[in-house]
């Protein structure tokens, strides 16, 4: 009897690729860029309001109004990345019709 539990042999079809191709352009591309431009604008407000003259005296709220701005730079430069990524990388790899797509886009983004 051999061990054969790190191995596996699963053939997927052509459009099991697809599908997959999809359903990660569809969560991993539309809903993660929803998801960022709430915490954009959430990140907006709280600057606004952390960066008021009398919101600046505690260092509490300084350090609130720094992660405040890091974490929007952060957001920013990922809806960049994450749209540039889902908008030319995911549909190059959708249009074409070999075989072995799904693995060359594994390697692509990895």
């Amino acid at each position: 009897m051999a061990n054969n539990s790190g191995q596996s042999n699963y053939a997927c079809s052509h459009s099991d690729e697809q599908h997959v191709l999809l359903v990660q352009y569809i969560l991993g591309g539309w809903i993660s860029c929803i998801i960022v431009l709430i915490g954009i604008f959430s990140n907006g407000l709280s600057i606004l309001i952390l960066g008021n003259h009398r919101m600046r005296h505690l260092s509490t709220n300084i350090y609130l109004l720094a992660l405040s701005i890091v974490n929007l730079v952060w957001l920013i430069l990922y809806l960049i990345v994450n749209s540039m990524r889902f908008a030319m990388v995911i549909p190059k790899f959708q249009a074409s019709s070999h075989e072995n797509d799904f693995h060359e886009y594994d390697d692509f983004i990895l």
